[in-house]
């Protein structure tokens, strides 16, 4: 089904070019902890010393020297072809050079032999396929930006499965969807309030202007997560309201507006801030100043800190900024333009997905040792991911299937071999396609 100006407006928002992104993936260790020019006179020496070659490939790797790390494992597989080290090696560096469909093929290889195992997770990693990964939702239509509950054990999502995005609610272990919303106008990026009985959503129902392009402005609504009843309109201007995300400690919620920009633009060309929303007494304050578009909002368990994205630099970055602070800190801004940043509850990582050569994928950045790790590596477009507030799961949005469905990565499980074989399979399939 073709999706509307909703997921267009995706592509356009973090739609700007970005390059090659250098993640940081566990390279497979020598085991000897040799140096370059000792290794190279143990090949001297003896050339068909197969391990020494392997270890020297290693090495070369480090030192992205890929061509002759390629030429090492290619003499260690003469002398002894079924050598998995030097298969994996010979892959390993031929990716790295951006040879993906070779590279695949060799990971493949790898895979298919019966003392595999070992290389399950590193293969895993080098191509961004660490965890399990599940499909939630599968149709009809399209069914996207899931969120959890607080208590992580439900998801509510819009789905446009009934001719136009109206809110669904389902346990996250998967049963029939109860719809809760019907209404002509679109019901857009629903939020469930920190004890599950409500839901927060974006909605064009009741907008009688139009913006330049002809798109109707969003306003806020609120309405019971049982079944969708007495809904009640929060916030309305004759610009656009969107994203409202709920502070997990309760009172209010923080929402995208671009109230403040007077300027008669078309849709989209006016600058966005972030604004809180008390629920208490229904007072408004912005909360974001200065130039570039902020979107994407999202509090972290203690309420006290808000992450969002910045194009103020031209790409969309990650900021982070406390609920009483005036001004933003620059979090995440190397690589491609990201969109949908996350904190875990203990601050210590943030899920994200970010744009590089044409493509979506998911990523953690871990704050301490400042390293990132590619989670999803399809040719798809994975997207809007959410966290399981005190769990492992991440919920995310993908194309991969054909239409756009809800998936889930459980990091605490690994993905295992039969998943890696699957999706490297798949991978190679479009890469091939790609290069006819």
């Amino acid at each position: 089904m073709k999706l509307t100006w909703l997921l267009l407006a995706l592509m356009i928002v973090v739609g700007c070019g970005g390059g090659a992104r250098q993640v940081s993936a566990p390279a497979r260790p020598s085991g000897k902890g040799e140096e370059v020019a000792s290794l190279r006179k143990r090949v001297l020496k003896n050339p068909t010393d197969a391990e020494a070659r392997v270890a020297l490939g290693e090495e070369l790797i480090r030192l992205r020297k890929f061509d002759e790390a390629v030429a090492q494992f290619d003499s260690a597989l003469l002398q002894r072809p079924a050598l998995l080290p030097a298969k994996f090696g010979r892959a390993a560096a031929l990716y790295q050079q951006g040879q993906k469909t070779p590279a695949l093929s060799g990971f493949l290889d790898v895979l298919n032999a019966p003392e595999s195992a070992p290389f399950v997770p590193l293969i895993a990693a080098t191509v961004g396929m660490p965890y399990s990964t599940r499909q939630i939702t599968y149709g009809p239509g399209d069914n996207i930006k899931g969120r959890y509950s607080l208590a992580g054990n439900e998801i509510v999502f819009q789905s446009n499965r009934d001719g136009n995005w109206e809110i669904y609610r389902m346990p996250v272990e998967g049963a029939n969807a109860v719809r809760l919303t019907y209404d002509p106008g679109d019901d857009l990026s629903p939020d469930f309030s920190p004890d599950g009985r409500l839901i927060v959503f974006a909605s064009t129902r009741g907008a009688s202007g139009k913006q330049n392009s002809g798109e109707k402005q969003r306003s806020l609504y609120q309405m019971n997560a049982a079944d969708g009843s007495r809904v009640k309109r929060l916030v309305a201007n004759k610009y656009d309201n969107w994203n409202p995300v709920h502070s997990p400690k309760g009172g209010w919620l923080v929402f995208v507006s671009d109230r403040d920009d007077q300027r008669d633009l078309d849709y989209g060309g006016r600058q966005s801030d972030l604004f809180i929303y008390a629920l208490a007494d229904s007072s408004l304050q912005r909360f974001t100043h200065g130039f570039g578009d902020k979107s994407a909002p999202f509090v972290n368990l203690a309420g006290d800190m808000i992450y969002y994205i910045n194009n103020v630099n031209g790409d969309f970055e990650i900021y982070e900024q406390g609920v009483r602070e005036t001004s933003g800190h620059r979090l995440l801004f190397e690589g491609g333009p990201k969109g949908s940043p996350q904190c875990s509850d203990d601050g210590k990582w943030l899920v994200y997905f970010e744009k590089n050569q044409n493509n979506f994928d998911l990523y953690i950045h871990r704050r301490e040792s400042g390293q990132t790790e590619r989670l999803t590596a399809h040719p798809a477009m994975d997207t809007f991911p959410c966290l399981q507030r005190q769990g492992s799961k991440i919920i995310f949005t993908s194309n991969r299937s054909g239409s756009y469905q809800l998936f889930e990565i459980d990091l605490k499980t690994p993905t295992t071999r039969e998943e890696l074989a699957a999706g490297l399979s798949h991978l190679l399939s479009a890469s091939k396609t790609t290069a006819d």
